[in-house]
């Protein structure tokens, strides 16, 4: 099936601010970011706006795939992961910034390091819990599958700092970190 020449306004255009990035035009007024390098090969397709559940606020960059008709990611793209089994992800959290140097290829173990804390927990950070008999704050992580106690603490917080220092110790780029600038403020 042939394709059909992209129009001008959807092609990726140069940043107005940034060198050496690109804005991709997205559906539903949305842009996607993208190295100047990798602006000649997207711009061969257009690419939509999708509002995937998995990506939170800010929804994933795609175009479908003929005849197939799959989904194939921007970010998949600009990094070539074409097998099922290779693992991207964006290193800010921001979905549409796919620039190489804000992509990594991960395994799944990697993904599992870098959950977000669930909702609806006691505490605000991530690895910490609070501990009603004792009225303190417990402090843990898991490596390799074995779920580790790092202590019981009166302040939340300093728990927290405790999970930060074991989490980028073992889980290294990958961690999510509770402060990841070192500062005390809530993830």
């Amino acid at each position: 099936m042939p394709t059909l020449p992209v129009p001008d306004d959807r092609k990726p255009y140069p940043h107005p601010t940034l060198p050496d990035v690109c804005v991709v035009p997205l559906t539903k007024g949305r842009v996607a970011l993208i190295d100047a390098a990798d602006a000649a090969r997207v711009g061969l397709f257009v690419w939509a706006w999708d509002p995937h559940p998995t990506a939170r606020k800010n929804g994933l960059a795609l175009r479908k795939s003929y005849p197939s008709k799959r989904a194939v990611l921007l970010h998949r793209y600009v990094l070539d992961a074409t097998a099922r089994k290779d693992c991207v992800n964006h290193g800010s959290d921001d979905t549409l910034d796919c620039r190489r140097s804000n992509l990594r290829r991960f395994t799944r173990g990697h993904n599992a390091m870098n959950v977000r804390k669930q909702r609806g927990r006691s505490s605000v950070y991530k690895g910490v819990s609070w501990v009603r008999k004792q009225c303190v704050w417990a402090a843990h992580i898991r490596v390799d599958g074995k779920l580790r106690s790092l202590g019981r603490f009166q302040v939340e917080a300093t728990a927290a700092e405790a999970y930060d220092r074991e989490a980028a110790k073992h889980f290294g780029q990958f961690a999510r970190l509770n402060f990841p600038g070192g500062t005390l403020e809530a993830a």
